[in-house]
């Protein structure tokens, strides 16, 4: 289970790339402003955060980076809204705020041993990219991993 500090209280963390998916989904890799933040940020695949854009508003997201690489935090927005839409105005070196984690997760522990079967679409397959990364990072653990994908347009 996910600990750390209260998770409504928001973190600021900075934008360190941002991976142009789409014309309109943005894939931002954030780290926390406190380098020891880091190292101590405990989440599960599929759970969320709510990423605040200061003077605009808040939205809440996947964290669709594993927790088995943490290097960074990854979130990827599909521009649809005021707050999504200030999100793809953003770059590298600009600050947000963060409360995370937050939510449900995969029951990842339960599918071990099992034959795995992915289906996603479009920005339906970002949620699912924690666990799909997170089980191969512990590929052991489990047997067949396949994914299903579909888009309007080929990459």
């Amino acid at each position: 289970m996910a600990s750390n500090k209260n998770p409504y209280v928001p973190e600021l963390v900075t934008i360190t790339n941002i991976i142009e998916e789409t014309p309109n989904i943005k894939s931002l890799q954030v780290v926390f402003n406190d380098p020891e933040r880091m190292k101590t940020f405990k989440f599960e695949p599929g759970q969320v955060g709510q990423l605040s854009v200061f003077g605009i508003g808040e939205s809440t997201f996947v964290i669709n980076s594993p927790p088995t690489r943490m290097e960074y935090l990854q979130f990827s927005v599909m521009k649809a809204g005021e707050v999504t839409a200030a999100i793809h105005e953003l770059y590298p070196g600009d600050q947000m705020g963060l409360r995370a984690p937050l939510g449900n997760w995969f029951p990842y522990d339960v599918m071990r041993g099992r034959k795995i079967l992915f289906i996603g679409g479009g920005i339906g397959l970002a949620p699912l990219r924690t666990l799909i990364l997170y089980m191969l990072d512990n590929r052991g653990d489990y047997k067949d991993i396949t994914i299903i994908y579909g888009a309007r347009t080929p990459p």
